[in-house]
């Protein structure tokens, strides 16, 4: 097989496989319902609501297992001047807890761009490599001797 060909395969298997391991991290994050507030708060005095997480103005939190469909995931944005939610989620006994604001946009971009960043990186990396290759290649035909005698020019 041409060593062109066998290059470019090489190139196409390391493409899709940087690209199945992007895909499956960008799938094992967590799913979670999005609702409104007022679902929400409609779900906490029904009793569905087992925990909830309040970052900010972003709530997450499950439901109980005992409901109907069972436990799952959800997540709202809410009010952060509404004291009495705080209240009533401990009036139904949900367990609460509460963590600082989102990272800065800063490192959330870097998170976002990091794989990007990467491949390109690679990328570079691997053209300097073969540019390298391609420059020793041409030094070394040029010093090998030519099969014709050499002829004097006139």
């Amino acid at each position: 097989m041409n060593s062109t060909v066998k290059t470019a395969l090489l190139w196409v298997v390391i493409i899709v496989l940087v690209f199945l391991l992007w895909s499956l991290f960008q799938t094992t994050k967590g799913t979670s319902e999005t609702i409104a507030f007022s679902q929400f708060l409609d779900r906490v005095n029904s009793g569905a609501v087992e925990s909830v997480t309040i970052r900010g103005d972003d709530i997450r939190g499950e439901t109980k297992s005992t409901v109907a469909g069972g436990k799952k995931e959800f997540h709202t944005t809410a009010l952060t001047t509404y004291p009495a939610m705080v209240d009533m989620l401990r009036a139904k006994g949900v367990k609460i807890e509460v963590e600082h604001a989102a990272d800065t946009p800063f490192i959330t971009a870097l998170i976002t761009w990091a794989p990007v960043l990467f491949l390109i990186g690679l990328w570079i990396f691997f053209m300097r490599q073969m540019q390298g290759a391609a420059t020793r290649r041409s030094r070394s035909a040029s010093r090998r001797p030519s099969s014709s005698p050499a002829t004097p020019r006139r």
